[in-house]
């Protein structure tokens, strides 16, 4: 269940907005900005997709694990979230983001295992992280195939299409009632979460779609930055009980095959 700080940004009960001042106000357009959709979304796609790009090159730095698994998991919430109002192509990428992100995910995992163990290792085993080397290096080398596939060239191709190609008269849509309908359904959605999922994780992966498409709106649209700040503490809140039994998991399983009682 969500802590009374986060019930600020979400619905207690399904698609029933909470009274928060903040979740009142969040998607009021500021009058000083003209926006339409292409200008609100492009910027920010492109972003996405030019870290991307560079993360994908070098998946031996593990910050850059960690930032293509973020871009592609910022592109995929985005997408969701607008999913209407987006030139058809769009919301097919969803699942090739997913697929890509699935690729890394396990290598991921290991480089937040390292980073963790690192700052208390334990003496009882001292080959920690040699074990850990021995567990990156195929991960890595899959993931390196998978970032140089005829697939993931060609969804980079889409997503720089999508980037930089003329919208249209979709792109000249007006934000402001779409940005309600998106922050209205962002927030029903993670409230069912919270009151349904079996699984902390989901609800986790809630609270950065929320968050996600909040930042989004934040340079356009009065109060939205409130709104992903909170989204993110929660979502930060949540991770690291996760990480720690990860964690926890891998050293059990290391012991084990290392026959440390």
């Amino acid at each position: 269940m969500l802590s009374g700080e986060f019930r600020q940004i979400v619905p207690t009960r399904r698609g029933t907005c909470l009274q928060s001042q903040v979740a009142r106000c969040v998607f009021k357009v500021r009058q000083d900005v003209c926006v339409n959709l292409a200008t609100l979304l492009q910027p920010w796609i492109k972003l996405q997709y030019d870290e991307l790009c560079t993360a994908l090159s070098d998946l031996g730095d593990p910050e850059n694990v960690h930032v293509a698994r973020v871009r592609a998991r910022r592109l995929r919430s985005v997408l969701g979230g607008w999913h209407l109002h987006l030139p058809p192509h769009a919301p097919k990428l969803r699942r090739r983001l997913q697929e890509l992100g699935r690729s890394i995910s396990a290598l991921r995992d290991i480089d937040v295992i390292h980073e963790l163990i690192s700052l208390d290792p334990p003496d009882d085993l001292p080959q920690w992280e040699a074990l850990l080397a021995q567990q990156r290096a195929p991960l890595l080398a899959s993931a390196r195939e998978v970032a140089s596939s005829s697939s993931v060239h060609q969804l980079l191709l889409d997503l720089h299409a999508l980037a930089y190609s003329n919208w249209g008269s979709i792109g000249r849509l007006d934000v402001e009632p779409i940005a309600h309908e998106v922050f209205d359904a962002e927030q029903a959605r993670l409230s069912d979460l919270e009151a349904n999922a079996i699984d902390t994780h989901d609800v986790r992966k809630g609270a950065k779609r929320l968050r996600y498409n909040a930042e989004v709106l934040a340079p356009k649209i009065a109060e939205s930055e409130a709104v992903a700040i909170r989204a993110e503490q929660m979502q930060q809140s949540m991770g690291s009980s996760l990480d720690s039994e990860m964690v926890e998991s891998w050293l059990t399983q290391a012991r084990l095959a290392q026959g440390v009682r």
